[in-house]
């Protein structure tokens, strides 16, 4: 059995518990990959990133912008589950980006592996495939603004 079969296992082990655990199961058990294979595939199985398609562009001009009143307001219209799940996830991984001589995790690699997953597409590469490659850059930079902001 290969290596990446073993981890989607205990991945999907991990999901289950947590799907039907009246409180939250203890991780003591598991490995950093699988907590982290996990959260990933929680996002990626969302119907709509945490940043909502309807919140994207109001993201990328805050990001462009450089402005903490701007994603602070754009953070705040999001929904309240979005809105929550998104500053708890941030937090978490500003932590991690913290012990990045260990884990070789810093802002700049969590915010291209993030990118895609927590802050989406726009509108319109949902209608044109050829624009959703010009927007990971976008997607970078969000990412990397939420993980720097206080």
């Amino acid at each position: 059995m290969s290596t990446f079969f073993r981890s989607e296992i205990r991945v999907e082990k991990l999901l289950n518990e947590l799907k039907i655990a009246k409180v939250a199961p203890s991780l003591v058990d598991y490995d950093t990959e699988t907590i982290t294979g996990c959260i990933k595939r929680f996002l990626k199985d969302l119907r709509d990133p945490l940043i909502p398609t309807t919140s994207w562009s109001e993201f990328v001009q805050a990001a462009k912008a450089e402005s903490d009143d701007q994603l602070n307001y754009a953070i705040l219209e999001l929904p309240a589950p979005n809105r929550d799940t998104l500053a708890y996830m941030c937090i978490h991984w500003q932590n991690v980006a913290k012990n990045s001589n260990a884990n070789r995790m810093p802002v700049e690699n969590l915010a291209l592996c993030l990118g895609p997953t927590v802050v989406g597409f726009s509108k319109e590469s949902n209608l044109r495939m050829d624009i959703a490659p010009r927007e990971n850059k976008k997607q970078v930079q969000v990412m990397t603004r939420l993980l720097k902001m206080p």
